[in-house]
């Protein structure tokens, strides 16, 4: 499925300079066991960018899955990264809203567009 979060009181701030956080995309394939998550991003003087980063996922049980990152492309630029792991752990999910929280601690709230898409 599709799913996305909106700018809600996010900045982004911890990234060493204040960016404008405009919207994020999470997707996942169940049939290739891959996923994406973007972030369109406004940054210094207005610039808007696009950052992705790709990879699989395994599910480890009801209600975990281990993602493992291998692609990103940062404002347009493909950068190679290190393959990395993290767990995702769906603390509620039903048909237009999944609750998750990451290894580091985040908490994340998508819900599912109708178009198939995120926000």
């Amino acid at each position: 499925g599709h799913y996305g979060r909106g700018n809600n009181g996010v900045t982004g701030c911890g990234r060493g300079f204040c960016v404008e956080l405009l919207d994020v995309k999470q997707s996942f394939d169940s049939s290739r066991k891959t996923m994406s998550i973007s972030e369109e991003l406004r940054i210094w003087k207005g610039q808007v960018v696009t950052n992705t980063i790709e990879g699989t996922y395994e599910p480890q049980n009801d209600s975990q899955i281990r993602i493992i990152y291998e692609n990103a492309v940062w404002a347009g630029r493909l950068k190679t990264i290190a393959r990395s792991a993290g767990v995702l752990e769906m603390t509620f999910l039903d048909r237009t809203l999944r609750i998750a929280r990451g290894s580091g601690g985040n908490m994340f709230i998508f819900k599912k567009l109708e178009t198939g898409g995120s926000r």
